[in-house]
């Protein structure tokens, strides 16, 4: 609705302008609206493909420039094929009584500022690491501390990895000094070892890619670090935006440089690595490296908000509103999720057969694989785990948890290695507010890794 124009408006052309403007942009909503109420039409009633698929695009994009509304429903009732909207009924959750651990002294979420402090990585079957930028910890199976490191840090904040710790306990960083773009080496009790300059291991990727131009050689900086799938060396990735490359770092500093097609979650223990690229493309490999999941979106501009995500081979394409970075494939399967969500938008987890075809989604957000290695968990509201299994169907939720501690009060999962029955939950104030899921002020809990007996 146009705004009225204050009775003190300094002169008569003022005036007349300022209502031909509001006038301009009340006729331009209102053509958006009708352009979305014609395409939506011609859509529903397509039934070629190509040209379905087609409208399909132009009626995602009108949605989008309907800057008066944005009618957000439609573009979800695209991506679900016109197939009505199916959310799996979750079970009574069980309470589950978790039993601490360990504390990790004085460390609390910033949701704010740091909400992927602490990083959690699961490393090895009988290994997982948490760090923070100046301290790192190194556990067991049974959730034993076999390192606690601490950083020393100057100026640096080591870049969004931290750190990384072989199942040995010796460990890399980065970014001591402030953008210093090397590896820095410390041996299980904390002494450095050695320093690797990103320049050395980015001339070894050059000579094996030989880059066309020179915008394509990586920029020296160490983008991530973790310990591949024997534990014995380290996969590290160089550079920033979409110029990357991969090398294999021994603890006796060899640089072995990797081809710029390889499948790096292969190389990492299993499903133990999430999507990776740049902010606005990212990109994961389905267990067995035949499919690709990306996620496409717009760095600034009316498309924030409105990220693409194709898979291929095959032809599936569709457009989540506020689609979040939780996205990924079911284990040991094709078939595909995908979490959408804002602070102002409800989670849930979307869930995709390989052709692309809806077949259900949850409340809540992507959490862990479950036990058995093929379900999956997510986290929605009031802090309760759903165990997700595929089945001829679709997906159906199985199963549901309420972890607790022993004075009943709620405990929410940050990380979960439900086969080891350990994760890193949060305890005390600001764990939780009635109807969220746990994503609130947190700046008082404390971080708990803590285990459960058998269910």
């Amino acid at each position: 609705m146009a705004a009225t124009p204050a009775a003190d408006t300094t002169s008569p052309e003022a005036y007349h302008a300022m209502v031909k403007m509001e006038s301009s942009t009340d006729h331009g909503v209102s053509e958006s609206r009708a352009q979305v109420e014609l395409l939506h039409a011609q859509w529903q009633t397509e039934h070629d493909p190509a040209k379905r698929s087609d409208v399909a695009a132009q009626l995602v994009e009108a949605v989008i420039h309907d800057f008066g509304e944005q009618p957000v429903e439609i573009a979800d009732e695209v991506a679900r094929d016109g197939l009505p909207q199916k959310v799996l009924p979750i079970p009574p959750a069980s309470k589950i009584r978790l039993r601490p651990v360990f504390v990790l002294p004085g460390v609390h979420r910033d949701e704010m500022d740091a909400p992927d402090i602490p990083v959690f990585r699961r490393i090895a079957a009988t290994r997982f690491e948490a760090w923070t930028p100046k301290e790192g910890w190194l556990f067991d199976a049974k959730g034993r501390v076999l390192a606690d490191v601490h950083v020393p840090r100057r100026d640096g904040n080591g870049r969004d990895w931290l750190g990384a710790f072989l199942p040995d306990g010796r460990w890399i960083t980065t970014d001591l000094w402030a953008n210093d773009r090397q590896l820095t080496l410390f041996d299980q009790q904390g002494d450095p070892r050695w320093e690797l300059p990103g320049r050395d291991a980015v001339a070894a990727i050059n000579r094996l890619n030989q880059p066309a131009y020179a915008s394509d050689s990586p920029e020296p900086s160490c983008g991530w670090a973790r310990a591949d799938r024997t534990g014995r060396e380290w996969l590290v990735s160089f550079g920033t935006d979409w110029a990357r490359g991969l090398a294999l770092i021994t603890p006796a500093r060899k640089i072995v440089p990797l081809r710029n097609d390889t499948e790096m979650w292969r190389l990492v223990y299993p499903r133990s690595m999430a999507y990776r690229g740049m902010f606005t493309s990212l990109f994961i490999d389905s267990d067995d490296g035949a499919l690709t999941l990306s996620r496409d979106a717009a760095g600034h501009g009316i498309g924030v908000g409105w990220p693409a995500y194709s898979l291929k081979p095959s032809k599936f394409q569709a457009v989540i509103s506020q689609g979040e970075g939780g996205f990924g494939f079911w284990p040991q399967s094709h078939d595909v999720y995908i979490h959408s969500g804002s602070w102002d938008v409800p989670d849930r987890v979307w869930f995709f057969d390989v052709q692309g075809r809806y077949q259900g989604e949850v409340p809540g957000r992507p959490l862990a694989d479950a036990a058995n290695g093929r379900d999956l968990l997510t986290l929605g509201a009031n802090g309760v785990v759903a165990t997700l299994r595929r089945g001829a169907p679709g997906p159906a939720v199985t199963a549901a948890r309420l972890f607790t501690w022993a004075d009943g009060s709620p405990a929410v999962p940050l990380a979960l290695y439900d086969d080891l029955k350990r994760g890193f939950f949060l305890r005390g104030p600001g764990t939780l507010d009635p109807g969220s899921d746990g994503l609130t002020d947190r700046g008082t809990a404390e971080i708990v890794l803590a285990g459960w007996d058998a269910e």
